[in-house]
């Protein structure tokens, strides 16, 4: 039997599945990594954290296991709190963070696909299904490593 993608947090009552928040418990920032995309957006939307606080907690976390794992290529730290700063939480996943390899075409985020004959290369627009991604909401953080050429 395969577990739940969806649980509801025991000390902060959000169920991801349902949307629902069961009690108005305020989340610990040490806590956020039990929470999944769907469980951040219920705690920023029921303002119990703000994007932010969320990016904040993301960075700390990247910056804290990056140096054992050397995954993140180039981090798009300040856009992201720029976005955070400017979150509108009408999209459904308004101020969570998120992770693309470095193949994403996002209009002034380097993507070298992995390889050192494209490093410099800052696309000047978005592909559509990044545009779709931030639309939502997601937060692009950083570019972790991909293999060339993606």
């Amino acid at each position: 039997m395969m577990p739940s993608l969806h649980a509801v947090h025991p000390e902060h009552g959000i169920d991801a599945a349902a949307g629902a928040t069961q009690s108005a418990a305020a989340a610990p920032l040490s806590d956020l990594s039990s929470y999944d995309a769907m469980g951040l957006a219920e705690l920023i939307r029921t303002k119990q954290i703000t994007p932010g606080e969320v990016i904040e907690d993301a960075i700390r976390k990247i910056e804290a296991i990056n140096p054992k794992l050397n995954a993140v290529v180039y981090k798009t730290y300040d856009r992201a709190r720029q976005r955070a700063a400017a979150a509108v939480a009408d999209g459904a996943f308004a101020g969570v963070p998120f992770l693309v390899k470095d193949n994403a075409t996002i209009a002034g985020v380097q993507a070298t696909r992995g390889s050192r004959a494209l490093h410099g290369n800052v696309p000047d627009k978005t592909a559509p299904f990044f545009a779709a991604t931030e639309n939502a909401g997601l937060i692009l953080i950083t570019l972790p490593i991909c293999p060339r050429w993606g």
